[in-house]
């Protein structure tokens, strides 16, 4: 019976904590596509669905301090897109079509006042309502209550709720 000569195990470079280079290669492919898909996405569970990535192993990730900083630099970079696409909304408006008998006989430019007002409020806080919900500092909490009562709008005789 002839033997097989024993192959010797590939040996691979290890780095500082252990882990083979050909590792951190693919680890790094795995979170570049994650991040791509997440600032074209603008949400973790879809990005994660998009690069094949498990929604937990991301959260691992975010631990470290590098990916930490990838994350938050696409975090903040989905805001600044979600704040100019509700200025635009807000402001310039979108173009919406209108109808008579059955078709489209032109257009009308239509503005968000809910979004402006928004970003207003988060942008200036003489915008912003404050509601106290504690008293005025003198351990009445009752009275605070009163005091969010008079702003709620009273029905007029008559009408129901």
């Amino acid at each position: 019976m002839i033997k097989k000569p024993k192959k010797k195990p590939v040996e691979r470079r290890k780095t500082r904590k252990g882990h083979s280079k050909q590792f951190l290669k693919q680890l790094a492919k795995r979170q570049t596509a994650f991040l791509v898909a997440f600032r074209k996405l603008g949400h973790v569970g879809n990005a994660c669905k998009e690069s094949g990535v498990s929604h937990d192993i991301v959260w691992l990730w975010r631990k470290s301090d590098k990916f930490s900083d990838l994350y938050e630099d696409a975090r903040k970079s989905i805001t600044m897109m979600l704040e100019s696409e509700a200025y635009r909304r807000a402001v310039t408006g979108t173009l919406k079509p209108v109808w008579y008998q059955g078709g489209q006989c032109g257009t009308e430019r239509e503005f968000s006042d809910m979004l402006l007002k928004t970003l207003l409020q988060a942008n200036d806080h003489k915008y912003r309502t404050n509601i106290p919900l504690v008293g005025g500092g003198d351990g009445d909490e009752d009275n605070a209550f009163s005091i969010v009562l008079q702003r709620v709008p009273k029905p007029e005789e008559g009408e129901k709720r």
